[in-house]
């Protein structure tokens, strides 16, 4: 198999079958790089920070960050996370992180924190393919990531170099590759079915962190294994499915198109609607819950939000714009227009339509209501019996409503029906 795990590749020669636990793939490799990283780290701590002049010395990151010795050279930069995967720290991701000795020694000693993620950033050559588990979303069973990228591979006739590598806290896998400098990769979630692009702007959890759903654990360790250069037939494979995916829109197109409106104008009322969705109000502030804190998937999450609220495409960009302006970022509309804004509403249009016909039926409702009671009122003050004609002359109402209410209001026994016309039942009590 293609895949780095010894016990689980094929094409690198390492065995001719696919384990059948996922799990079991490095299971006693793990143990044992714990338990030298364990032995490691406490001979570090023990060994003292202070220097021998009696100074104290910068913290020694690779007690906290497996890795940093081999990640801090690669143009990323290292943040603190919660248990539930959010960041630890305030702003764009980009600013945030860091790879300073001191500012990471402070996150761990004064602020309690000892779960990390890294930041790709621009112009990194760090790449990280993520594979998922099947059984990532309990209940939800999902496309089996190992496989699909073992196929891939198999089928391509590509042979991957072993590699660092990481078993997730949902049973999936990280593996790090350097792209050459000459084939740049974007990142890109779901390129195959359960197998992630993580490139420049993407975030990734680092081994030896605890989330709710457990933790990221060493399979093959960086000082075992130092970060290869992917082949240029892997990079080659992944930039020519990306431009098929831009290429192909057709499942990004929902059954009907976006809405598009003639206003980039959103009015107080939507804004007030807008915030008074707590989800709405935590992604406008960078603080919602998402297992990809990108700005791309932030813009996704708004973009739903805001459809869900009633606003077209066009006001959709503007509150976006607004969204862009608060944080800080200069980010191009073309992928916003043509990729984010059509998935979205793809995402949520089914929704959508249901809450626009509910809405719909209840002002129809209110409407026929509110006719009736002008009706009533009318018939009411008048003095002669009253035919449809003559109430759709004085309401101003088409005549085939008024006839279909003046017929309802006589079934609710409100008008008493003669030759002449309507008249007003005398129990009914008419309010002006």
């Amino acid at each position: 198999m293609a895949i780095v795990i010894k016990s689980a590749s094929r094409a690198n020669g390492h065995c001719t079958k696919l384990p059948t636990n996922r799990q079991q793939a490095g299971v006693e490799l793990a143990d044992n790089d714990g338990n030298q990283r364990n032995t490691a780290a406490g001979a570090e701590v023990e060994s003292s920070t202070r220097s021998p002049t009696g100074i104290r010395s910068a913290p020694d990151a690779c007690a906290h960050i497996i890795g940093y010795e081999q990640l801090s050279k690669l143009g990323i930069g290292f943040y603190p996370i919660h248990r539930d995967r959010s960041p630890a720290v305030k702003g764009k991701l980009d600013r945030a992180s860091t790879i300073d000795l001191i500012k990471i020694g402070y996150w761990v000693e004064h602020r309690g924190h000892h779960s990390f993620a890294l930041r790709i950033l621009a112009g990194s050559r760090l790449l990280v393919i993520d594979t998922e588990s099947p059984s990532k979303h309990a209940g939800k069973p999902g496309p089996d990531g190992e496989l699909t990228f073992y196929d891939v591979l198999e089928e391509h006739g590509i042979v991957l170099p072993p590699c660092p590598t990481v078993l997730t806290a949902t049973g999936g896998f990280h593996r790090y590759f350097l792209v050459p400098k000459w084939l740049p990769v974007r990142s890109t979630i779901g390129l195959w079915p359960g197998v992630d692009i993580l490139a420049a702007g993407s975030s990734v959890i680092l081994p030896g962190s605890y989330t709710n759903s457990g933790e990221y654990k060493v399979l093959r360790s960086f000082e075992e294994c130092p970060i290869p250069e992917a082949p240029v037939a892997f990079i080659t494979l992944i930039r020519e499915t990306q431009k098929m995916m831009r290429r192909d829109r057709s499942h990004l197109s929902p059954s009907q198109p976006v809405p598009v409106g003639d206003s980039s104008f959103v009015s107080p009322q939507q804004w007030y609607r807008l915030f008074k969705n707590r989800v709405f109000a935590a992604l406008w502030s960078r603080t919602a819950k998402l297992g990809d804190n990108s700005d791309s998937a932030y813009e996704y999450h708004l973009a739903k939000a805001c459809f869900c609220s009633g606003l077209d495409q066009t006001q959709v960009v503007t509150v976006i714009g607004a969204w862009r302006r608060k944080h800080g970022l200069r980010r191009g509309r073309d992928k916003l227009c043509n990729v984010i804004i059509p998935a979205a509403w793809k995402e949520v249009s089914a929704w959508v339509d249901r809450w626009r016909a509910g809405r719909a039926a209840a002002e129809e409702t209110r409407q026929t209501r509110k006719t009736a009671s002008r009706i009533l009122a009318f018939v009411g003050s008048a003095k002669t019996p009253q035919t449809p004609a003559s109430i759709a002359t004085a309401l101003g109402i088409p005549r085939e409503r008024a006839k279909k209410a003046m017929q309802r209001l006589a079934k609710k026994a409100q008008l008493l029906r003669t030759k002449e016309g309507y008249l007003v039942n005398a129990d009914v009590v008419v309010t002006h």
